[in-house]
């Protein structure tokens, strides 16, 4: 979807694909960190 949308830009307004997290984060330290950040 990413690649789909950021081809429809104009070439001035493109950007580089984005980088996945050199670090995997489980299930468990997302939710919780998405729990804290919701308080």
């Amino acid at each position: 979807r990413w690649e789909r949308e950021n081809n429809a830009l104009p070439p001035s307004q493109k950007r580089p694909p984005p980088q996945r997290p050199a670090i995997p984060v489980d299930h468990h330290d997302w939710n919780t960190a998405a729990w804290e950040l919701s308080q």
